[in-house]
């Protein structure tokens, strides 16, 4: 029994020794690391920043599932640091984790070698970071490039090491550091420093360098695109990553995500036991805009805010004191020390203290909401009557859509009693829609323009002020599709109904209302020998609803690229005609069953209207080669072109 229990007892020991040694839990597996920072990505996941004094070295985690235990290692610093600064934040906007280090060089054969500071980025994919995301936006200094160079190359020819500090600031991409020789062929990596050595062709000139030497590579060719642009940002290197060995903190506001950066010069200090130490000390505090109100990786500094200086505190970690924000607005301590500046949409602002900066903001703000209430009074009255201008429209459309249905089983001198019915209604909508909603219209949008707001809403004005416009210029595209003003010039001049219309105009006026609606582009030609025709009103009115038939068609079913328009003078026995040729390049089709399609009113639209004033029309088309249209019409005369 004893040997039997012993036996458990035993079994269960080397089973909890199996069962869990091999788990991880990263407070066991770094026992001389405490947690420096953390960030909640979610509420199962977060960004752990480690460090350890004692082995000078620190480690970024990402552990996940909620589980210590469930973790990566997103970063590990260089060991052996003698100083170490860094600073986290995580972008909701763009789902980017960034991280910023400032670290003491490592002594590589006597030299100082500086290797992890910058800024670097993991980018949330699928749910998850990895280390495989990561990026560096780093513009190495000429200085410690060329002591990069001296360290590895020239001290120990460890043609391998310096490689290993160009990949660390490269483009994350498939790359390599070639050199062509003198027959043509590429020497790659190792081969390729020994024989830039051996030849004195290393540079100091860190960007030039790399540009020259270090290539992406696609389907493993070597391109000539460089592989060192700050991963597709170089705009970066005038300010971000440019002078990198710095302190800095991250600010959100509603312009962005901004970095604040300190400038820092050395001062030597005698200690109590009369030794003197070189320490930095910050002279000021530079903000730069990291990451606009959009998610988008920037390097922008806003013009209002070109060689602007914040008042340093006694070092980056008490930035706090001099640089905060409040209510969107990235509030800075002027270098005077008493007063502040607040920074919102472009716009810089000093008062004379911390206390009347926020008076200000408070008064801004409540500023901004009434007259933001203003102008969505404004704004609901316009669509008001631009809702009930569509109603009416739509109304016509429903009405002439059924009246074509029914079109088709009116005799020749019914269907021309029923267009000149149609046609007085299209000038009556026509008339009030651009007497009435237009005008109103009109007026709303000269109240909006005399309204004083605030400078940050004047933007938002000038936006209402266009969408105002833009809607008076559909309303009277409308109105004319419904009667064109060449039609009612020609009614009030001619009491005889005779031939004074120039429809030519009012097609070439359809045409440029069709290409900026549809962005199809629609050009006209005339034949050299053109003569200018006359055509009655009620030729001329048929044919403008004929030729609106056709480019609806082509807009609606044809899925053309271009129309072509030619015009020229005709004869049919001794009627003289206008012949129009209308040629789009979409994807045609079978003209039998488009006529006999119950559906496709269109092309019998056509056909019913052209016969209603004695004309002609013809159509060809193949599946996918396009559409001509051949219309005739009826001329009255001609002048002389």
């Amino acid at each position: 029994m004893n040997k039997k229990i012993f036996c458990v007892i035993a079994g269960f020991i080397i089973f909890s020794t199996l069962g869990f040694s091999g788990e991880r839990d990263f407070v066991k597996d770094f026992p001389n690391f405490y947690v420096k920072s953390r960030i909640e990505v979610d509420s199962k996941s977060e960004i752990i920043e480690l460090h350890s004094d004692s082995e000078k070295a620190s480690k970024l985690l990402y552990s996940k599932n909620g589980n210590q235990s469930d973790y990566e290692i997103l970063f590990e610093n260089f060991a052996q640091e003698k100083w170490y600064d860094s600073a986290l934040f995580y972008s909701q906007k763009s789902d980017t984790l960034y991280f910023h280090i400032n670290t003491s060089p490592a002594v590589i054969n006597g030299i100082d070698v500086y290797f992890d500071a910058g800024l670097y980025t993991f980018s949330l994919e699928k749910g998850t970071f990895s280390k495989s995301e990561m990026k560096r936006y780093y513009a190495a200094e000429n200085w410690i490039f060329a002591q990069v160079w001296k360290a590895y190359v020239e001290k120990q020819k460890d043609f391998s090491g310096f490689l290993n500090f160009v990949y660390s600031i490269s483009d994350s991409c498939e790359k390599v550091f070639a050199v062509k020789e003198n027959t043509g062929n590429f020497l790659e990596n190792e081969a390729a420093v020994e024989y830039i050595f051996q030849n004195n062709l290393f540079s100091s000139d860190t960007s030039n360098f790399l540009s020259r030497y270090l290539k992406r590579t696609e389907n493993n060719q070597i391109t000539e695109k460089s592989a060192y642009t700050l991963n597709g940002v170089p705009e970066l290197a005038d300010s971000v990553c440019k002078n990198t060995l710095y302190s800095c903190r991250f600010f959100y506001t509603d312009d962005g995500l901004w970095i604040i950066r300190e400038h820092s010069s050395p001062v030597k200090i005698t200690d109590d036991s009369g030794k003197t130490h070189t320490v930095y000390k910050p002279d000021y505090f530079e903000p730069l805009l990291l990451e606009d109100k959009n998610g988008n990786l920037c390097r922008t500094q806003p013009e209002a805010l070109k060689n602007f200086k914040i008042n340093p505190s006694e070092n980056i970690k008490n930035l706090e004191t001099v640089c905060k924000t409040y209510k969107g607005t990235l509030l800075m301590e002027d270098m005077d020390g008493v007063s502040y500046w607040g920074f919102k949409k472009g716009e810089l602002t000093k008062k004379e203290n911390y206390n009347q900066i926020i008076s200000f903001i408070d008064q801004t703000q409540e500023n901004e909401a009434a007259n933001k209430i203003k102008m969505q009074n404004s704004f609901w009255e316009v669509t008001t009557l631009i809702l009930l201008c569509l109603c009416l429209t739509l109304i016509f459309i429903i009405t002439f859509v059924c009246s074509k249905k029914f079109d088709y089983h009116l005799s020749k001198k019914d269907k021309k009693l029923l267009f000149n019915i149609q046609d007085k209604e299209r000038s009556k909508i026509s008339k009030d829609l651009h007497d009435s909603v237009v005008q109103t219209i009109r007026a709303i949008r000269t109240d909006v323009e005399m309204l004083e707001v605030p400078q940050k809403e004047e933007n938002h004005k000038q936006n209402i002020i266009n969408d105002l416009t833009n809607s008076i210029i559909l309303l009277r595209n409308i109105c004319y599709n419904l009667t064109p003003a060449e039609i009612v010039l020609a009614e009030n001049s001619n009491a005889n109904n005779s031939a004074d219309l120039e429809l030519l105009s009012v097609i070439d006026t359809l045409c440029k209302q069709f290409s900026q609606k549809t962005k199809i582009p629609c050009t006209i030609n005339t034949a050299a020998d053109f003569k200018i025709p006359f055509f009655s009103l009620e030729v001329s009115k048929n044919s403008i609803r004929i030729f609106q038939e056709i480019l609806i068609n082509i807009e609606k079913h044809s899925f053309a690229t271009s129309v072509n328009i030619i015009i020229s003078n005709d004869q049919i026995e001794e009627q003289q005609m206008t012949k129009i040729i209308v040629i789009d390049d979409g994807i045609g089709g079978d003209i039998n069953a488009m006529m006999k399609n119950k559906h496709h009113f269109g092309l019998r639209n056509i056909v019913e209207n052209i016969n209603l004033i004695g004309g002609k029309v013809e159509f060809y088309a193949k599946p996918n080669e396009g559409m001509n249209i051949i219309l005739k019409i009826p001329c009255e005369g001609k002048n002389e072109s």
